[in-house]
């Protein structure tokens, strides 16, 4: 008699802790007009920054195998970080120079379109270095443009 006694109160207890747990879930609803979360800026940064510095070691290796030997790859390879981890600092110093050597490279072979062409672009990239705005000024001087 105890023994079935106590067997009903626990199934009880377990229906209305069913019960109850329904009722609850029905009662907690996200309101249509919540609005989605934001991350801040700098926190957002903080995670960019995070898998540009993860990837970055992976990216030099492969820039190794082409630095010096060829200019397009080496390029190709730094804007392709670029494009997913735009304003990385140490990639656009990289490209910059990279473009800066290829333009000169360019020049010395007197295909003086492509290699101003190159350094242009290093000079709009990084326009607070010097050495593409020198190359520039001194190649107009040479040709008297």
């Amino acid at each position: 008699m105890w023994a079935s006694c106590g067997v009903g109160i626990v199934l009880g207890v377990v229906l209305l802790s069913l019960v109850l747990g329904m009722a609850g879930s029905r009662q907690v609803r996200a309101a249509p007009d919540t609005p989605p979360l934001v991350v801040p800026a700098p926190a957002a940064r903080v995670v960019a920054s995070r898998g540009a510095d993860a990837e970055w070691p992976a990216t030099l290796r492969e820039l190794d195998a082409t630095w010096e030997q060829d200019w397009p790859r080496t390029i190709a390879v730094l804007e392709a970080f670029l494009r997913r981890w735009p304003g990385y600092g140490a990639a656009e110093d990289k490209l910059y120079a990279a473009l800066v050597a290829d333009g000169e490279t360019h020049l010395q072979a007197g295909q003086v379109g492509r290699g101003m062409a190159e350094i242009e672009r290093a000079a709009r990239l990084v326009p607070e270095r010097g050495e593409a705005w020198a190359l520039l000024l001194s190649a107009v001087d040479s040709t008297g443009h």
